[in-house]
């Protein structure tokens, strides 16, 4: 039985006919650690404020007061005692550092950690980040921060020219951070672990239990939720706990996926696997072109004449609209066929945007469909 569907856009016309049929997806195997996460084994984020100093001249400008009560605040634990007025920040800036504390991270390891400007700085290239230290989200110091940044960009400016690359205002520093505190992690004192799925899907659920079990014997893995997948510590395994999870994490099970389609109307990304399965259809796309011109006609009066000059708008516009091509796409299709079909009928990629939508209403795509 035949859906229709009709889109009329600002520039866009589509008809959508689906005819529904089955459809397979195949299950592909995958280790059990990358389909889930260990509950207690979360990585923490960390921030802070800090201060990039070193700067050429592209660091925040016009006496930012947030700027130069930082830079007033470090030199007087260093000792310095200098006036708010007596500041220039041109070669400071102020940023937020951030990084993320994983779970097993130990006391005196580095990590990464990213900077961005919170200013009105054009550049931190060049730049060293002054001491910084990290907060959890309990406002507990974590790590401290430091090290010359790197920039994966350029700003460059000379008598009101600029060139810019990328975001000069942005940075990285690799290892940037020294751990000060370490998060956590024993399990020891448990006698059952638990998984987190990547998806809520008890089908997936299902998979992984049969999986444990087979290994470990039934009853040892079980779930009520098809999201949190509980694991029995067997006897064998009480006194060496981390051996096995990792045995648990390597299992491989057969994945039964979950086609997916990631939409970004922002960018107009479109973001999908190759054989994500569709129904039957057949695609119109037709484009109306509107064209508005407008010209400025001015009218000068007769000479000696009381008459003065005036100026009219002369406005034309002008509608066409192109023959609806039709694409038609047969049994065992996927997605990957429609947009190749769409690419040839030249349809950009926000009308690609809304066909894949409407089909998803119209039901003929048959995975999940995500829009950013």
């Amino acid at each position: 039985m035949a859906k229709y569907k009709k889109l009329v856009g600002m520039a866009t016309a589509l008809v959508i006919i689906a005819v529904l049929v089955p459809a397979i997806v195949m299950a592909i195997p995958a280790k059990i650690k990358d389909l889930t996460s260990m509950v207690g084994m979360q990585s923490n984020d960390l921030i802070g404020y800090g201060v990039v100093v070193g700067l050429s001249g592209s660091g925040d400008r016009g006496k930012d007061l947030v700027t130069v009560e930082s830079i007033v605040n470090m030199l007087d634990k260093l000792g310095v005692r200098v006036p708010l007025d007596q500041i220039e920040t041109a070669n400071c800036a102020a940023v937020i550092v951030t990084a993320v504390l994983p779970p097993t991270c130990e006391q005196g390891e580095n990590i990464d950690v990213h900077i961005s400007s919170i200013g009105n700085a054009t550049s931190l290239y060049g730049g060293t980040l002054l001491m910084t230290p990290l907060k959890a989200g309990n406002n507990e110091a974590c790590a401290v921060a430091q090290g010359s940044v790197a920039v994966g960009g350029h700003n460059f400016e000379m008598n009101n020219n600029s060139v810019s690359k990328n975001a000069p205002t942005s940075g990285f520093i690799a290892g940037g951070a020294m751990v000060q505190k370490k998060i956590d992690a024993d399990f020891t004192a448990d006698s059952e672990v638990a998984f987190i799925t990547a998806r809520n899907d008890f089908e997936l659920a299902e998979a992984i239990i049969k999986g444990i079990n087979a290994k470990f014997g039934d009853g040892t893995a079980g779930t009520t939720d098809g999201k949190k997948i509980t694991v029995k510590v067997p006897a064998d395994f009480v006194s060496d706990k981390a051996s096995f999870i990792a045995a648990v994490s390597a299992l491989e099970v057969d994945d039964p996926g979950e086609p997916s389609i990631v939409l970004d109307e922002r960018t107009g990304t479109v973001i999908m696997g190759a054989q994500v399965p569709v129904d039957e259809v057949a695609i119109s796309h037709g484009n109306l072109h509107v064209a508005i011109s407008s010209r400025n006609i001015i009218s000068q009066p007769n000479p000696f004449s009381s008459g003065s000059t005036l100026q009219a708008l002369n406005s034309s516009m002008t509608v066409d609209q192109d023959r609806a091509n039709f694409a038609a796409l047969k049994k065992g299709a996927t997605l990957a066929d429609v947009v190749k079909n769409l690419n040839t009928m030249g349809v950009s990629a926000d009308d690609i945007i809304s066909i894949i939508t409407d089909m998803k209403v119209a039901g003929a795509i048959k995975g999940k469909v995500i829009v950013k």
